[in-house]
C-alpha cells in the first residue's frame, strides 16, 4: 500500500544513513560528514516525495476526471481532502526516519534541535509533494510528467548549497537559489546543527598544521566557513522562501485541478 511503501522507503534510507554516519565526532571529519548527511536528508525527501505525489495522482487521475464529469465534488474539495490525508502519512514516515537518523548519527542532543530537524523535513516534504502534484495535474502525458520532475529538480539540486559554490551561481543564476527547496532545507538543517556545536578538533598528524589552522574551531564558525553567512541565506529568509514555495506549487496544483475539471466537463 501507499503508507507501507512510504514507511519502508524512509526506514531503508534511515538505516543506511545511520550505519554509514554512525556516531559523528566533533572534529574536522565530523564537519564534512555532517554536511553530507544533512544535505542528503533534505535532498532525499525533496526528490522521493515529489515522485510519490506524481505517481499517486497519476494512478487516480482517470477516476478524478470521471467524477468531475458527473460533478461529484469540486476540485477544491479534492485538493483539501488529499492534502489533509497526506499529513499523517508524511508525519509518521518522516518521524520514523528522524528517530533513527538523528540518534544513530549523534546529532546535537536536545529536544528542540530534534523537532526543528523534524519540522524542516516536514516542510521539505510539503514542498516536494506540492511540486509532484502540480506536475501531475498540469501535464496530461504521463511520460512527459515523469520526465519533468527530475528535470526541474536538477537545477534546484545544483544550487542546493553543496554542489556549486555561491560564486558560481551568483549573480546570473541567483534566481535558481530562490526556487531551490533543496537549498532551503539544507541551510536550515546546517544552522540547526552547527550553531549548537561547541569546540571542534582537528587531527594535525592526519590533515597537517596548515589545514587545521584554516578549518573552523567551533560549530558556530562552520556556517561562515561554508559561505552561508550573508543576509540572503539567513534562517528567516530560508523559512520564508520555503513557505512561499509551498504556497506557489500548491496554488499551481489547485489551478491545474480546476483546468482539468473544466476541460473534461
Amino acid at each position: 500500500s501507499y503508507l507501507a511503501m512510504m514507511i519502508i522507503s524512509h526506514l531503508f534510507f534511515a538505516v543506511i544513513v545511520g550505519v554509514i554516519f554512525n556516531n559523528l565526532e566533533d572534529n574536522y571529519t565530523g564537519i564534512q560528514d555532517r554536511i553530507g548527511m544533512l544535505f542528503m536528508c533534505s535532498t532525499n525527501i525533496c526528490m522521493s516525495h515529489a515522485n510519490f505525489a506524481l505517481n499517486r495522482f497519476r494512478s487516480g487521475k482517470l477516476l478524478y476526471i470521471r467524477e468531475q464529469r458527473v460533478g461529484a465534488y469540486s476540485p477544491f474539495l479534492y485538493f483539501i481532502t488529499n492534502l489533509v490525508a497526506d499529513i499523517p502519512i508524511i508525519a509518521l514516515s518522516i518521524m520514523l526516519q528522524c528517530i533513527i537518523v538523528y540518534f544513530a548519527t549523534g546529532l546535537h542532543n536536545s529536544g528542540g534541535a530534534f523537532f526543528y530537524f523534524y519540522a524542516v523535513l516536514i516542510c521539505c516534504s510539503m514542498a516536494s509533494f506540492g511540486l509532484g502534484a502540480l506536475v501531475g495535474a498540469a501535464i496530461e502525458n504521463d511520460y512527459i510528467a515523469t520526465a519533468t520532475v527530475p528535470m526541474l529538480q536538477g537545477p534546484m539540486l545544483m544550487c542546493g548549497g553543496l554542489l556549486a559554490d555561491n560564486d558560481q551561481i551568483r549573480p546570473y543564476f541567483v534566481w535558481l537559489e530562490k526556487v531551490s527547496m533543496h537549498r532551503y532545507g539544507a541551510l536550515l538543517l546546517f544552522n540547526n546543527e552547527f550553531k549548537k556545536l561547541g569546540d571542534l578538533s582537528c587531527d594535525v598528524d592526519k590533515f597537517g598544521p596548515v589545514t587545521c589552522s584554516l578549518v573552523p574551531k567551533r560549530g558556530s564558525e562552520v556556517i561562515p566557513y561554508l559561505g552561508f553567512d550573508d543576509e540572503q541565506d539567513a534562517v528567516w529568509v530560508m523559512w520564508l522562501s520555503m513557505a512561499m514555495f509551498i504556497l506557489l506549487v500548491r496554488s499551481g496544483q489547485l489551478i491545474s485541478l480546476y483546468l482539468i475539471s473544466r476541460s473534461k466537463s
